[in-house]
């Protein structure tokens, strides 16, 4: 509940934003990802300090898309910084805190905060589809893992991600009062559930979602879900938090080339509901 002035004093309208509404993406807060492609291709190629990279959190057009605490809007901007306040409050790297805190003590020994220059075994490439290329794909465009932050420069597999939620269901991160926190779906300034406009012609949807986790249904069986996307790669994870069951995907290819891939995915977790 704190307010991020008490980290970022100068950052603007600060004092009107806290925490809890920024982990919840009802902050009002835009979104940097959103920016022309010019724009993102020319910074996403910089390797940036924490002050520098707030700096360019303050450049997010448009800043905020609504007061906080109206409605709900994905924002990347936000989790880039909460991710300076974890460095803040603890005097450590985002990277080295997430490993001493959440990954080492999980066991999560494929999963950090990536370094695109550090040496990893298996580490894939990622592409993106290119039809004037040979075979239809080049590499993705270079990105600094310094310009997603905490908001995006994950690295993992597909059995660490299962591993992780199974942990957080145990009990072993969390204790049950931060767990219920976690996965309590954010409301309004009305005390209501946020709602987005559906595709062409479908009635709005409720938005349920809580501290960086999407929450749900699956044919009457609660769900926790979050996709994820960066240059050249792609993940699904989901679970049945009464039924302990996690299923994930990664490919290392853009989100709209992955093909098939979301759709059986999807077939999966119908196929695990109905069993």
């Amino acid at each position: 509940d704190d307010r991020l002035s008490r980290w970022l004093p100068d950052f603007p309208r600060a004092n009107d934003l806290t925490l809890r509404r920024m982990l919840s993406h009802t902050s009002g807060l835009g979104n940097y990802t959103d920016a022309r492609p010019e724009r993102l291709t020319r910074e996403m190629r910089v390797a940036y300090s924490q002050a520098e990279l707030v700096e360019v959190m303050k450049q997010t057009d448009p800043l905020f898309v609504f007061e906080p605490g109206e409605r709900w809007e994905y924002s990347n901007t936000a989790y880039v910084l909460l991710g300076v306040v974890a460095e803040k409050a603890t005097n450590q790297p985002f990277a080295t805190l997430l490993k001493t805190r959440v990954l080492e003590p999980l066991g999560l020994s494929r999963s950090a905060f990536d370094d695109e220059a550090e040496v990893v075994p298996g580490r894939v490439n990622g592409y993106s589809a290119a039809v004037a290329a040979p075979g239809g794909w080049a590499n993705a465009p270079y990105l600094s893992m310094t310009y997603p932050g905490a908001a995006g420069s994950l690295r993992s597999t597909p059995s660490d991600l299962c591993a992780w939620h199974q942990a957080v269901l145990a009990g072993r991160l969390l204790n049950p009062a931060e767990l219920t926190e976690w996965s309590t779906p954010a409301r309004t300034n009305a005390g209501e559930l946020p709602t987005q406009p559906g595709p062409a012609g479908a009635p709005a949807r409720l938005v349920e979602y809580g501290f960086g986790i999407g929450l749900g249904a699956v044919e009457g069986r609660r769900v926790w879900a979050h996709t994820g996307g960066i240059n050249g790669f792609v993940a699904d994870l989901r679970t049945f938090t009464e039924e302990k069951l996690s299923l994930a995907i990664c490919a290392n290819c853009d989100g709209d080339t992955l093909g098939t891939a979301p759709r059986d995915l999807r077939a999966a977790i119908l196929r695990a509901a109905r069993a």
